[in-house]
């Protein structure tokens, strides 16, 4: 069965194969590989000879992972923005009850009720704002009443 499979089919398969496990795999790298695959593949439909087709999967994989790869990585990153609880550090909130130091209480935050901690006793009504994070725990401070 494999004699009736051309070179042709069998290099542009390995590409399209390597950019599906590109999906499931960070950093460009297997993209980067499957250029070279496209490449042996044309190679292989203009008659080249299979050195030829290796050739050009070797030389546009790696013309591909030197200069291609790092323009995706350097525009498709993350940009680092802050998400779920991370986003929280900086934010503010108003105590709803009296909470003894050292004490956890739940405090709404966006509108997310978010398990709290404050070193300092807290009255109904004061301002807190988160500082750390201890696994999904908010850190909290006591802003000072003006």
């Amino acid at each position: 069965m494999m004699e009736s499979i051309s070179p042709v089919t069998i290099w542009f398969a390995v590409g399209v194969i390597l950019l599906v496990l590109e999906m499931f795999t960070p950093g460009f790298f297997l993209a980067s590989v499957a250029v070279g695959a496209f490449l042996a593949s044309a190679t292989a439909r203009l008659g080249g000879e299979p050195i030829y087709q290796l050739l050009a999967f070797i030389i546009g994989g790696g013309i591909s992972l030197i200069s291609i790869r790092p323009v995706f990585k350097k525009y498709l990153q993350a940009n680092g923005a802050k998400t779920n609880a991370d986003g929280m550090i900086g934010k503010y909130s108003v105590v709803q009850n009296n909470v003894n130091s050292n004490e956890h209480f739940y405090s709404k935050i966006d509108g997310v009720s978010w398990d709290c901690l404050c070193p300092d006793s807290l009255s109904k009504g004061d301002k807190i704002r988160v500082i750390s994070l201890d696994s999904t725990v908010l850190i909290t401070e006591k802003m000072e009443s003006k």
